[in-house]
């Protein structure tokens, strides 16, 4: 689990470090090998890697474990693969993917709207938000893999930079001829956090757990920035588990980003129902419950100008500030090239590891009916 639960946005240094050694551990011992880019990925394929990842997240939190990616290279090996393939190819596999998933260069996956409006953002609401936090769960602690997207994504450095400029980080000396804190160093250790972790939820809660009153009727606002509609009960429930009767003294406001993968589907799911205008109707009436927005951009507006002020703000990344519709085109992309450059040779083709995969995966399918 990462040191970093509070503190300003440049703690992201240490996660980005931890990132950086799995990194380069893996790179040394894959030296040499070079991942090609294999054909197209067959779609039940592509579903099967995601259906891998939900499935193995969802037993990781039923059970109180991190998911991580090592876990999901040895299950899609036993799952989908021959039996015989042996435990130095599987080894060879788990540390590729790794590599290529530390590859991909996620500048090209942050929402523009997200880049275009966040040094104005900053500048609208630096000193009218209590704090604001990345908040974001993924595999942190085994392979480092969420630490090291974020710092690809360069969101941070354009965050600080932004920061910099707007707070001009001019030495201050104290009484003693000391160096004090910078302004922007004191509004980064102040009023940001960098919560990227296993477990998000529990981040949260450790975070806000001595800022809400036990007395009175003071009312502490937390929004959340979040794409996954579902998070919004589960903040809740971690928050109500913690904090008791003190919940009382707790506003929750959600923001559902709907330009995400969650929102497009749901307009999707809306347009083709039996009823579409009814169903349109009820996702509209949601989206107004949620405060939705469909561009980062709208923050700026007179709405969210009341939302955000004297709030504890969290901010998601995946599908908030990164594309996860073209970052799951990339992942997909570095599993199936990672696993076809690890097991094709000159027994077993590209096609036919893929019809075997594919004949198992609809296996798996029939057999959970």
């Amino acid at each position: 689990m990462e040191n970093n639960s509070g503190g300003g946005f440049e703690r992201y240094i240490y996660g980005y470090k931890r990132a950086k050694q799995e990194a380069g551990k893996v790179g040394e011992e894959t030296k040499g090998i070079e991942v090609k880019e294999f054909g197209p990925i067959d779609t039940e394929i592509n579903g099967y890697f995601f259906e891998l990842q939900s499935r193995l997240e969802k037993k990781a939190e039923k059970e109180g474990g991190r998911f991580n990616y090592n876990t999901y290279a040895e299950t899609l090996w036993k799952e989908v693969l021959d039996g015989g393939q042996s435990p130095e190819r599987l080894q060879t596999f788990n540390n590729l993917l790794v590599r290529e998933l530390h590859k991909i260069d996620m500048t090209e996956h942050v929402y523009e709207h997200v880049q275009q409006s966040l040094i104005d953002l900053v500048e609208q609401y630096s000193d009218k938000v209590k704090n604001i936090a990345l908040w974001s769960t993924g595999d942190t602690s085994t392979t480092g893999y969420q630490a090291g997207k974020i710092h690809s994504a360069e969101i941070i450095k354009n965050y600080l930079a932004a920061v910099r400029e707007l707070k001009k980080p001019k030495i201050q000396k104290g009484q003693d001829n000391k160096k004090e804190k910078t302004a922007d160093q004191k509004y980064l250790d102040e009023k940001t956090a960098y919560m990227v972790d296993d477990n998000k939820f529990s981040r949260l809660v450790s975070f806000m757990e001595g800022k809400i009153p036990s007395e009175g009727d003071e009312k502490v606002k937390i929004v959340i920035i979040e794409d996954s509609r579902g998070n919004f009960a589960k903040a809740e429930k971690a928050l109500t588990a913690q904090l008791g009767e003190k919940m009382k003294n707790v506003e929750i406001i959600p923001i559902w980003a709907a330009y995400s993968r969650e929102g497009i589907q749901a307009q999707e799911k809306a347009q083709k129902d039996a009823n579409p205008d009814e169903a349109i109707e009820r996702l509209h009436d949601e989206k107004e419950k949620l405060n939705t927005i469909h561009s980062f951009k709208e923050l700026k507006g007179e709405k969210f100008q009341e939302i955000l002020s004297d709030a504890y703000v969290f901010v998601d990344f995946d599908g908030v500030i990164g594309n996860n519709v073209t970052m799951r085109q990339s992942q997909a992309r570095a599993i199936y090239d990672s696993l076809m450059t690890t097991v094709v040779d000159e027994n077993h083709t590209e096609e036919k590891i893929k019809q075997e995969m594919i004949e198992r995966i609809r296996s798996m399918k029939e057999s959970s009916k």
